[in-house]
């Protein structure tokens, strides 16, 4: 198992401990100016006419001051104050044994005071130099004082002033003493908080350890741990005991290369292992403690630990799924190019071969609640297709049930009555139910073993992929049947509808002409009689009188104009079509004459393309010309510069159809309306401003439909209307 991570010492912040220094040098320069001002006060007060220790204490005092000032204003580094308070202590003891006269002074403290001061604050190295300096020139000092070099032996006097210089001396000691109490008790804080987060470090780095140990031995897949120097095998879990077959002592100490069948594996393994410091599922064949091989992921990690570099390999065993995923392809591979009954008999020699199945067996529900199997397999081979009785069947049960049904022995026993079972000498069967898009039952898949069966999860899975292709092929298969009973009464079907079709159209047809034609003669006689009367009684009649026989004679013309519209929409419809070879352009020619001689001297440009032939019925399409050009006629009489034109539209690729058109530049209409264009009685403009009855365009939509033909219009209020239409395919005669 991986070790843990050696800890790092602890690391003073360079900023707290600059910090810390600063404070301690404020408060002291601070405390000795003041100390040394108040010496000096005193001295004033209590000296004699001598004022060499009020120099000196003048001295301190001006030295502290300044020290303080700089490091307030940070114009000085803590060192360099550092340097001027120990120099200045130092001179200071000096001077005051000079001052004095002798080396016996109560100042001499102030040597033991720089000596602290240069330790606490500067260092191992200042600390030597300083106590060098002290002891030299105190050891300079008392030599000349023994000589008498420093002037006569001064008179030892104890008073006020020996106690204060004693306590200054002392109290510099005391805050140099403090300051070190003070870092060092932060400093060992500092250690203390160190070592709790050590330990802390450790315990999280103990649980992670825990969580991996736990994680690597209850891992359900194989791993293995080796170091990265040797590759020696440092630890398995019991996965990979179980999957190779070696105990965990028995692989400890020894490398992975018997864990491989193919060494080259392994050193592509190790090549890419040791460039990416990974590898992820590298496909290869391992080998287990029988010698036997299996096909394995190995998925590596190289761990980052310099002390103690570890590689933590993962194996996932894959052949049964590569097996199971070779099964499927051979299944596969058997039915793909089946349909229908043929799939089902490859479908189970399929599944016999893989399932290693006595019979496999196919079967379809009848409409009287039988069973008709579809594919038979048994004994290895074919056999006949038969029908059987649902009743006492495990087939019976299974429709009822939605998943596999299995009964792993003993399968005569809880039906003995079930003669197919008990004469095969069956003892296992599994099934399951094919149903159709409603979910209803509709078949069964079942397969027999004549010894006990034990299911694994890959037979099951089979089995139920098995059953989904089945059930789409049998829905397919009914849907076939459907349509090919479809097909075999749908040409009779059709007869059937066209004639029936042929005979409401007959009697639709024969109807409105004979109503048509009974009404004209009535519809004569009003208007001969409202004339005469007219006629005859013009001069009694007042102006009120006449305008509602005028409006009487206007009407029945009106209705006769309608009676012969449906007539002739009675006659497009009556007949048989009679295509001969016809000019359009001629006929067109004749049609436009005969419909401006109704407008007089009227003048319309008329521009009719020349060598347009058809094969169509000249009489139909004679009345269809009639309606197209009296409409264009009527609706550009308000224009005086009219044009009609009549012609072929450009052909369009892939169309048989020559399609023809009348284009005008008349009222034409809104497109918002276009759908009302050729039904019956439906008119597009107000009477007032056109007449009309409405009928002309349903006569000619019913002319091109019998030809097998389509007409559309398009128009623009105000601008003009164009209708194109064609005569059906193969009409075009040059």
């Amino acid at each position: 198992m991986p070790k843990a991570e050696n800890t790092r010492p602890a690391v003073i912040a360079p900023g707290v401990e600059a910090l810390a220094v600063r404070n301690t040098l404020l408060s002291l320069t601070l405390m000795v100016a003041l100390t040394a001002s108040f010496v000096m006060l005193l001295e004033q007060v209590l000296a004699t006419s001598e004022t060499r220790e009020t120099v000196v204490a003048a001295f301190i005092a001006a030295i502290s001051a300044v020290a303080h000032f700089m490091l307030r204003t940070r114009r000085w580094s803590n060192d360099m104050v550092a340097v001027l308070m120990v120099a200045g202590v130092l001179l200071t003891a000096l001077l005051s044994v000079l001052s004095f006269g002798s080396v016996r002074t109560a100042v001499n403290f102030l040597f033991v005071g720089a000596v602290a001061g240069a330790g606490v604050l500067l260092g191992r190295r200042a600390l030597v130099v300083v106590s060098l300096c002290g002891v030299m020139a105190l050891g300079i000092l008392t030599a000349a004082e023994m000589r008498g070099l420093l002037g006569p032996a001064p008179v030892f006097e104890v008073g006020l002033r020996t106690w204060i210089a004693q306590s200054a001396a002392l109290l510099v000691v005391a805050m140099l003493v403090m300051h070190s109490r003070q870092a060092t008790q932060q400093a060992l804080d500092r250690q203390l908080q160190e070592l709790e987060r050590r330990r802390q470090t450790e315990a999280e780095r103990d649980r992670h350890l825990d969580r991996f140990a736990r994680i690597f031995r209850l891992s359900p897949s194989p791993m293995v741990a080796q170091s990265a120097t040797t590759g020696i095998i440092l630890d398995v879990n019991a996965a990979f005991e179980r999957c190779y077959g070696w105990t965990r002592d028995q692989v400890l100490g020894h490398t992975d290369h018997f864990l491989w069948v193919d060494l080259l594996d392994r050193e592509r393994h190790v090549h890419k292992l040791y460039s990416d410091r990974r590898v992820d599922a590298l496909q290869c064949l391992g080998k287990r403690s029988d010698g036997s091989t299996f096909e394995v992921l190995v998925s590596s990690v190289l761990g980052d630990n310099p002390d103690d570099t570890l590689i933590i390999s993962t194996v996932t065993d894959i052949s049964a799924e590569l097996r199971h995923r070779q099964q499927l392809t051979d299944v596969a591979r058997g039915v793909a190019a089946a349909t229908g009954e043929a799939f089902f008999h490859a479908l189970t020699e399929q599944l016999g071969r893989v399932v290693q199945a006595d019979s496999v067996v196919v079967c379809e529900r009848q409409p009287d609640g039988s069973m008709q199997t579809l594919a038979v397999w048994r004994d290895d081979r074919h056999a006949d297709n038969f029908r059987f009785d649902l009743p006492d069947t495990p087939c019976a049960d299974t429709l009822l049930q939605t998943g596999l049904v299995v009964y792993p022995e003993a399968v005569t026993r809880t039906y003995p009555r079930a003669r197919g079972l008990v004469a095969g000498h069956y003892e296992a069967y599994a099934g399951q139910a094919l149903r159709d898009g409603d979910s209803q039952p509709v078949g069964v898949l079942f397969v027999l073993w004549r010894q006990p069966a034990s299911l694994t999860d890959d037979v099951r899975a089979l089995l139920s992929i098995f059953v989904s292709r089945a059930e789409a092929e049998l829905q397919r298969l009914q849907r076939d049947r459907d349509i090919e009973r479809l097909q075999a009464t749908l040409e009779q079907r059709v007869r059937d509808r066209t004639a029936e079709l042929e005979r409401l159209n007959a009697e639709l047809d024969a109807f409105a002409y004979s109503v048509s034609h009974d009404l004209k003669a009535p519809l004569r006689s009003i208007d001969g009689f409202t004339q005469l009367l007219i006629e005859q009684a013009a001069d009694r009649l007042e102006p009120d009188d006449r305008d509602l026989l005028d409006r009487v004679v206007g009407s029945t013309q009106r209705m006769g104009a309608i009676i012969n519209d449906l007539l002739a929409l009675a006659r497009v419809s009556q007949g048989m079509l009679q295509r001969d070879p016809l000019d359009l352009s001629e006929l067109a020619r004749h049609v436009a004459a005969e419909e401006l001689r109704k407008y007089g001297d009227r003048q319309v440009t008329l521009d009719i393309e020349p060598g347009m032939q058809v094969s169509c019925d000249a009489r139909l399409v004679r009345v269809a010309l009639e309606n197209l050009i009296g409409n264009a006629l009527k609706y550009t009489r308000n224009r005086s510069d009219a044009v009609i034109r009549i012609g072929r539209l450009p052909a369009t690729e892939g169309d048989d159809r020559t399609r023809f058109f009348i284009r005008d530049n008349g009222a034409g209409f809104d497109m918002a309306h276009a759908g009302l264009l050729f039904k019956p009685f439906q008119r597009l403009h107000r009477p007032s401003e056109f007449e009309g009855t409405g009928i002309g365009l349903a006569t000619v939509r019913r002319v091109v439909e019998r030809h097998g033909g389509r007409i559309e219009g398009e128009g623009v209020r105000g601008e003009g209307a164009e209708f194109r239409f064609d005569l059906g395919p193969d009409t075009a005669q040059g």
